[in-house]
């Protein structure tokens, strides 16, 4: 099946116009409807709930990280980083690691 330059347009048109026809239905209708909001509501409990534990792991993998870039920016708002480079090397390791920071080449 060959398709012509103005049925490429027509068929991106049409794609374009039911995205905006469901973006507005969506903003102007269906939010505002107490049915919707409540099964809305009742679906992310459930999924929360659900996935309680791989929340937990993964506030638990970038505990480190957080805290680590965290005390960077500490030290870089006091014009410090020496000092962070000095008191804490593993958590200037792990942000060297990530490339948040960029390690000056002598």
């Amino acid at each position: 099946m060959e398709f012509t330059e103005d049925d490429f347009k027509r068929i991106i048109e049409k794609y374009q116009n039911n995205k905006k026809t469901q973006r507005e239905y969506y903003h102007n209708v269906r939010k505002h409807n107490q049915d919707f909001q409540n099964k809305n509501k009742e679906r992310a409990n459930k999924y929360y709930n659900n996935n309680k534990e791989k929340y937990k792991e993964n506030y638990m993998k970038k505990q480190d990280y957080v805290k680590s870039k965290n005390l960077y920016n500490y030290y870089k708002k006091k014009d410090n980083l020496d000092v962070f480079k000095e008191k804490h090397k593993e958590k200037y390791d792990l942000l060297v690691e990530r490339k948040v920071i960029m390690p000056k080449k002598a």
